[in-house]
């Protein structure tokens, strides 16, 4: 293991920062949209049952807001092809 030398007054300076601006670094709340659960199964399957339940689960405790979407067929290739197909900026499970 290599030792890693900080000179001193970069150490100071970056301490100083993160202590004077702590509302500039502070993180927005996650997730701030809407979050699609795409299930590749018919509705009452075991995978549609476990992810609502998943689901109930975090937006009861995390406040997150989900919709499980059921997508089945084709050997899933139906719900691949709907998730390949949002946009870079959707949160999608």
């Amino acid at each position: 293991m290599s030792n890693i030398h900080v000179p001193r007054r970069t150490f100071l300076f970056g301490s100083l920062a993160g202590l004077l601006l702590p509302g500039q670094v502070a993180a927005q709340p996650y997730p701030s949209n809407l979050i699609r659960v795409v299930v590749p199964a018919g509705a009452g399957t075991p995978p549609d049952i476990i992810s609502r339940m998943i689901a109930d689960e975090l937006a009861a405790n995390e406040g997150w807001r989900l919709v499980v979407e059921d997508r089945p067929g084709a050997l899933q290739t139906i719900a691949m092809n709907d998730v390949s197909g949002l946009r870079r900026t959707a949160i999608h499970c």
